[in-house]
């Protein structure tokens, strides 16, 4: 991948492949795979009804995040 300079696209790159390394050496593929169809058909469904309460916990995360840093 191309980072084309931005040492922020990098950092984020890296972290997501040690994450998923790091996931990847607690379970088997099959299990990560069925884990993985398991959210992606259960967690739209989770947003949309509680859509409402979710952004505004964002909104307050990120006011916090804003006021800590």
């Amino acid at each position: 991948m191309s980072t084309n300079g931005d040492w922020r696209v990098l950092t984020h790159l890296v972290a997501v492949l040690w994450l998923l390394a790091y996931v990847g050496n607690l379970v088997d593929f099959l299990t990560l795979v069925y884990s993985g169809v398991v959210m992606v058909m259960t967690l739209p469904l989770v947003y949309k009804k509680n859509e409402g309460r979710i952004l505004q916990s964002g909104v307050a995360a990120q006011m916090k995040a804003l006021e800590v840093l």
